[in-house]
């Protein structure tokens, strides 16, 4: 006779035998005495019966909702899906966020037991940990409601990876240091800087005024940076913590003007020529009232331009009377402007020429090359008349020529008149 359960109110009630022996889960005695029914109370066992509130609050933390069933229940479905059976009856089910659930609890004759159950959801703070739609990166949000894969946020489901009860951290790294940093044109030049962040710096980035990304892997609390760059200009420096969050800063490398000097010719910009050079990139320095020029035309030493060359026989002789030619080959380390023979100028504008100059008199001759740089040389060459012997031996050679052509003919001509003859013996 002692028995206790619930009633249609959810109320604890129990025989006037158990009333002393059961207590409610809080250690209450039941609220109701039940009225004793021998027939009654002898199948209360045997029928299936949901033990369970009428509504019941869930959390992010707890998202599982507990009933027990009577002996006699063999199944157990809620909102038609079926949920497994524990020891002594126990039965939990995950719901699928708040809302009415129905619950059946059957026996083997197919009788069954009904409760409908409203589940609460209890509202509850979470931060953003990545950025999702509106909501930055650490922004408190509150929780409504949730199922297996989102959460409920002002009325729009959002994926659960973005949420989490601990605040992320947003604190981005430090980075200090000189904002106008001196430095040489032409010599090597660092950018020095220090960062510094709460947890762990992982990654700078320095991003070049021609925008080439360099990387250098930190992971420090704290590390100072000196690190090569090319020029000068203004570099961005970003630097990246543990948790993603980014800093940024800006360096200017300053030099002053320097002189530089033209290595090689380049469209307006000749040898030896003396530039100011104002900035400095990877590979180009920009020469003032010019602009960018490759490093590979200027020099940071002067660059001087030695005196033409000019070379040749001193003393020559005409090939004959009527021909006075003075040969000689002028050369420079630019281009030879022009060469005077005598007091006539011939133009050259190369830097090596062989020349051939008919001048109207044997003797002494002056001749001077100038080059582009003003530079120039000298040379005294003297041209002789042909020797004698040389112009003996073309008289005679103007006599052999004619024998020698006309003694074969000669030759020819007596051949031929005397097989003539001796045909006439043989007729």
């Amino acid at each position: 006779g002692e028995y206790f359960s619930y009633n249609s109110y959810v109320n604890w009630f129990s025989s006037s035998l158990a009333l002393e022996r059961v207590t409610t889960a809080d250690g209450s005695s039941p609220t109701e005495v039940a009225r004793e029914l021998n027939s009654l109370l002898l199948q209360l066992d045997k029928l299936p019966k949901i033990y369970t509130p009428s509504s019941i609050s869930i959390s992010i933390e707890k998202d599982t909702v507990d009933f027990s069933v009577s002996k006699p229940v063999k199944r157990v479905t809620v909102n038609e899906e079926e949920v497994e059976i524990g020891e002594d009856g126990e039965v939990v089910f995950s719901p699928d966020g708040a809302g009415d659930y129905i619950i059946r609890a059957y026996d083997d004759s197919g009788a069954y037991d009904e409760r409908i159950v409203t589940v609460h959801f209890e509202e509850t703070v979470m931060y953003v940990v990545k950025e999702v739609g509106t909501y930055q990166r650490g922004d408190r949000v509150i929780i409504g409601d949730f199922r297996e894969l989102t959460f409920l946020v002002n009325g729009e489901w959002i994926d659960r990876d973005y949420f989490s009860r601990v605040a992320p951290d947003i604190e981005p790294p430090v980075i200090t240091g000189d904002k106008v940093q001196k430095v040489s044109i032409g010599d090597t030049k660092y950018l020095e800087l220090s960062v510094s962040d709460n947890s762990t710096v992982t990654l700078i980035e320095i991003v070049s005024p021609d925008l080439t990304v360099t990387t250098l892997a930190v992971n420090s609390v704290s590390a100072e940076i000196r690190t090569e760059v090319q020029g000068t200009g203004e570099y961005t420096v970003n630097a990246y913590d543990h948790d993603g969050n980014k800093a940024m800063s800006t360096f200017s490398l300053e030099a002053e003007s320097r002189s530089f000097w033209v290595c090689r010719d380049h469209e307006s910009l000749g040898f030896g020529q003396e530039v100011k050079v104002t900035e400095e990139g990877e590979s180009c320095y920009f020469v003032s009232d010019y602009g960018w020029l490759e490093k590979e035309y200027l020099s940071g030493n002067p660059v001087s331009t030695a005196d033409p060359v000019i070379s040749g026989e001193p003393v020559q002789h005409a090939v004959s009377g009527t021909e006075r030619i003075l040969s000689f080959t002028v050369s420079d380390d630019v281009n030879v402007k022009e060469v005077v023979v005598s007091g006539k100028t011939y133009p050259v504008n190369e830097r090596e020429k062989e020349m051939h100059i008919m001048v109207s008199e044997y003797g002494e001759h002056l001749v001077i090359a100038n080059d582009v740089e003003g530079n120039s040389a000298r040379a005294l060459f003297t041209l002789s008349a042909p020797p004698e012997n040389e112009t003996e031996g073309g008289k005679i050679w103007y006599w052999l020529i004619p024998i020698v052509i006309i003694l074969p003919l000669i030759l020819f001509l007596a051949a031929k008149s005397s097989r003539k003859k001796t045909r006439k013996i043989r007729l």
